[in-house]
């Protein structure tokens, strides 16, 4: 299968990373384990795509519309099944001491659970139809479950193979990239072909710039008005305002001052998108 999810945001990426901490690096056959590991991250996209109503990844249409929702859904089931697999063979020839092991599938299981509330705040966010305050620290709610955890459990998974102990503080930046990595992707959806052309305001979404702009009582039914026109130029000039990258690019600033405040080894910098674009894209 292609890659559904890039390789510097896929799970197998932080799981790597989080194992390598410490300079401890991984062999041939651990690395092969590694790459079917990446169908976690396939499995949760199909299904995403399916909760989302996307159209189109990487310039294709969804598996659930070329192949229909249930098969979309068993495929889903099927993958993360292979990646735990995957998991359990990957801590065998890592030598995974059996306390970990426990810790491990114990972490998997509160991995998916957040997942899927984060999924859950997701339905509740597009289901509003007005603007209130308290959608904000919802939104930050859904991307700490979602995005945040991503990071956070590839990272402490991969320490946890290594036979090491969890890096809180490590684990406090994970959700910090995670929030960073999720603003940008909002931000992003409205130029990139990752997915359709502003899919998330089209299928109303309400993820951050969405709030923002109703926030500022931005004109939506312009905004809808050029949407019927695929005059996207224009339905960036008026959602992406003046005032919305200002705090779009705030609340980064925010969470990047969260991890500069934490003392660490860990490398993270490489981790953290270009958010500065947010203001000159």
């Amino acid at each position: 299968m292609n890659k559904l999810q890039p390789a510097k945001k896929s799970f197998e990426h932080y799981l790597r990373l989080g194992y390598e901490y410490n300079f401890r690096k991984m062999n041939p056959s651990q690395l092969a384990l590694l790459n079917d590991i990446a169908f976690i991250d396939h499995s949760i996209l199909i299904l995403d795509d399916i909760f989302d109503q996307s159209k189109t990844r990487n310039g294709k249409p969804c598996m659930y519309i070329r192949e229909g929702i249930q098969k979309a859904i068993l495929t889903a089931e099927i993958l993360k099944s292979r990646a735990i697999e995957s998991l359990t063979k990957l801590m065998e020839v890592s030598k995974t001491h059996k306390e970990n092991q426990i810790q491990i599938f114990g972490k998997l299981n509160e991995f998916f659970k957040n997942i899927y509330l984060g999924e859950k705040i997701d339905f509740e966010l597009g289901s509003v139809k007005r603007y209130d305050p308290s959608l904000i620290k919802k939104y930050f709610e859904m991307i700490h479950l979602f995005t945040g955890c991503h990071i956070q459990f590839g990272l402490e998974l991969g320490q946890l193979i290594s036979n090491k102990k969890i890096d809180s503080d490590i684990s406090k930046i994970a959700i910090s990239l995670g929030a960073i990595r999720q603003i940008y992707d909002d931000f992003q959806d409205y130029y990139d072909e990752h997915h359709e052309p502003c899919g998330d305001l089209i299928n109303h979404s309400n993820r951050l710039p969405e709030l923002l702009f109703n926030k500022f009582k931005g004109n939506i039914t312009q905004v809808e008005k050029c949407i019927k026109l695929k005059d996207y130029t224009n339905v960036r000039r008026l959602v992406l305002n003046q005032k919305v990258r200002k705090e779009l690019h705030k609340y980064c600033e925010i969470e990047l001052a969260k991890i500069k405040k934490i003392k660490t080894d860990f490398e993270y910098d490489n981790l953290i998108e270009d958010f500065d674009k947010i203001l000159t894209k």
